[in-house]
């Protein structure tokens, strides 16, 4: 479930950025928003990481 809500917080980071037409803007918008990940081309956002940690606080309480 935390997983879960993780990716759809990069859902909404995605719907939100209007100017994402393709894998290219995709990209730029993780580079700006996000931290390179292990993986070629793989990001992450604290707010992806908060949103699963949160998901799990709730699931646990």
């Amino acid at each position: 479930m935390a997983l879960i809500g993780h990716e759809l917080r990069h859902a909404i980071e995605v719907a939100e950025a209007t100017d994402v037409r393709d894998e290219d803007g995709l990209e730029r918008l993780y580079r700006r928003i996000g931290a390179s990940s292990a993986a070629e081309h793989t990001y992450d956002t604290e707010a992806a990481r908060a949103t699963g940690r949160r998901v799990r606080q709730e699931l646990v309480a």
